[in-house]
């Protein structure tokens, strides 16, 4: 499958320091508070953008961060988006066979290119986060996903 690499019946490699954000203070890529390149949620929704979609931070000026959606790329608000992180859920919606559509996985890594490790209960897969949907827990546990 396009761009997803499997980790076979055995624990993701241990990337807990990829979901680290650098300190802006030393980070020339910071932007007000998030790092070009952090896959973010809005927490807002509008006709183009539903809520808890998943984003790409590409750049940012006055107060508004520049976010890529699939749906196109917009500025935003820094209060209305989440760097996605370690631990949070999703559930998978792309193409790839192997990677398991009805279960949710947790994140437990996150690299350049907005490429993120998800990990289920026997598999770990990295993945373009275009291919992931946010899901909280509350929800997931109301819809038997987990």
């Amino acid at each position: 499958a396009l761009g997803a690499l499997r980790f076979a019946h055995s624990p993701v490699p241990d990337l807990r320091s990829s979901c680290r954000l650098r300190h802006p203070a030393l980070d020339p890529l910071f932007i007000a508070g998030m790092e070009v390149g952090t896959v973010v949620l809005w927490s807002r929704s509008d006709g183009e953008v539903p809520r808890g979609s998943m984003g790409i931070v590409k750049g940012g000026q006055a107060g508004l961060l520049k976010v890529g959606f699939p749906q196109g790329t917009w500025n935003f608000e820094r209060s209305a988006l989440t760097p996605l992180a370690c631990g949070d859920f999703v559930l998978y919606s792309g193409n790839d066979e192997d990677i398991p559509r009805d279960n949710v996985g947790k994140v437990v890594g996150m690299k350049a290119a907005g490429m993120v490790t998800i990990q289920y209960a026997h598999d770990g897969f990295e993945v373009p986060y275009l291919t992931l949907r946010h899901i909280d827990e509350i929800t997931a546990k109301r819809e038997g996903l987990m």
